[in-house]
């Protein structure tokens, strides 16, 4: 009880430290905001259901990049991350922010299936723009990490919207929910209840159990060892998933810096520069496949 108590109050105070650390990316993000361009278009009625497109600086690649926001699955939009996108497109890399109906008034699948449904639109829109989209580049932060897993590894939500999962090429999840079977504190918990109806089966929204063997796509988690948010324990679970599953497939990169907690890792890295560790990983990630 002692330790459990001891346990509480380590992941709180890391919890407060990490919004305190979050206040000089809020500033960051007004300040950039606009000197950012980027296209707004949207794909169904509701407010988020909108993608941001960001034109790539040349030599362009060949890759398009599809990032999922954070946000609990119920704040937050791609204009908030804006600063992101920019950072891949700078890169060379078309790039696409989908937004998706907020929890707990749309309840999953809701963000599931915006998502399939603003790829789809976005796939097109960039395709018409004439730019090489047969190969896609998957990132999330936080919930965007879960929802990215999903899109590439839902075969059902794939099928129903004819998304070919043989395109995605990487998939990188930032702090990502892979596994709702793990421990979690208190406020990550009510953000799972938001998202879910009662009585909903978790473990079926769950991409840890949606890797099925036979995926071709390469998997980069990066995770925080001191995240008070997401247990990196359910992203360690996933890439041994992954790795059983698909020999060799996914990588967990493991940040052990004591002042990275969970904002300033799966957001604030990209106010950093390109030598950053964990950006320098993701980048070396994208740029590889």
């Amino acid at each position: 009880m002692k330790d459990s108590n001891n346990n509480k109050k380590i992941v709180l105070a890391r919890q407060r430290e990490d919004r305190l650390r979050a206040i000089p990316m809020v500033a960051g993000i007004m300040l950039t905001a606009p000197l950012i361009h980027s296209e707004k278009i949207r794909y169904g009625k509701e407010q988020h259901q909108y993608f941001l497109y960001f034109k790539p600086d040349s030599p362009v690649k060949n890759r398009l990049v599809v990032y999922l926001h954070a946000g609990g699955w119920s704040s937050y939009s791609p204009a908030e991350f804006e600063f992101i996108c920019r950072r891949f497109s700078l890169r060379g890399y078309p790039t696409v922010s989908i937004g998706y109906r907020h929890a707990p008034h749309y309840r999953y699948p809701a963000q599931a299936e915006d998502v399939f449904a603003g790829f789809n639109a976005a796939d097109e829109y960039v395709k018409n723009l004439g730019f090489d989209t047969d190969r896609v580049i998957v990132i999330g932060s936080s919930a965007g990490g879960h929802l990215g897993g999903v899109l590439v590894y839902d075969r059902e939500l794939q099928r129903r919207y004819g998304v070919d999962r043989e395109r995605f090429a990487g998939l990188a999840s930032l702090g990502g929910i892979m596994d709702f079977d793990c421990e979690y504190p208190d406020a990550t918990l009510k953000l799972f209840d938001n998202l879910f109806r009662p009585g909903f089966d978790r473990a079926s929204a769950a991409p840890i159990n949606m890797v099925r063997g036979g995926e071709d796509t390469r998997v980069l988690c990066l995770h925080s060892e001191f995240d008070p948010i997401s247990n990196i324990e359910n992203q360690r679970r996933f890439t041994d998933r992954v790795n059983r599953l698909n020999p060799g497939m996914a990588e967990m990169f493991q940040v052990r810096e004591r002042h990275r907690f969970h904002c300033n890792l799966v957001a604030g890295i990209f106010f950093e520069r390109d030598d950053s560790p964990p950006l320098r990983r993701l980048f070396s990630f994208m740029d590889g496949l």
